[in-house]
């Protein structure tokens, strides 16, 4: 279904900030916040979602390896393979490492 049947160009109503868009003929007014990091924009030909800072896709990960990150936080593989891991059954409880905690740090 083509969506330009249903929604019309916005414009702006009232204010810099305030936006107007029309869908099936009901005007719906929305403000676009100007905090930082907000990923919403509004341009000229519509709404734009800024995806710059997006993680991207490991071009050379390997499946079943865990993902790790560089020292620009960017997602790489690390080369470990998930299955050689410890299980869940190996992971502390949280009752267990508080025994552990109160038997080492005796009150």
């Amino acid at each position: 279904m083509d969506i330009s049947t249903l929604v019309d160009t916005y414009t702006i109503k009232a204010g810099d900030s305030v936006k107007v868009l029309v869908i099936s003929a009901y005007e719906i007014e929305f403000k676009v916040s100007s905090v930082a990091n907000n990923a919403l924009t509004v341009q000229n030909d519509g709404l734009h979602v800024d995806i710059s800072g997006k993680a991207d896709k490991v071009a050379s990960a390997t499946a079943g390896h865990v993902a790790s990150l560089d020292a620009n936080g960017n997602l790489q593989d690390s080369g470990v393979v998930a299955a050689n891991l410890v299980t869940t059954a190996d992971i502390a409880t949280n009752a267990e490492v508080t025994e552990m905690l109160g038997e080492v740090f005796e009150d």
